[in-house]
């Protein structure tokens, strides 16, 4: 599995790796540290949470990744068409 977007996008070899995955790291925490090594993690979240944001950018620099927290404000998406209804 590459990406995660959407869990209805899962199948059910998805489902148990995850679990899987996540009972091991559950087990032995600190064994993972460099699972996210030399990566980027983009946390989106359209919603500010302090509480959230710090629990996912925690998370990721745990396992040696560098997070990257997104607003949805933050984006551009959409901006552009809401440009050129304007221009109408």
């Amino acid at each position: 599995m590459k990406d995660l977007l959407r869990t209805e996008h899962l199948s059910r070899a998805d489902v148990e790796l995850l679990l899987d995955t996540a009972a091991d790291f559950a087990s032995k925490p600190l064994s993972a540290n460099t699972a996210l090594s030399n990566k980027t993690v983009a946390i989106y979240m359209t919603k500010p949470s302090t509480r959230t944001r710090l629990a996912s950018e925690s998370a990721v620099a745990h396992l040696g990744g560098t997070p990257i927290f997104i607003r949805g404000d933050d984006l551009q998406l959409g901006r552009e068409r809401r440009f050129q209804i304007l221009q109408k």
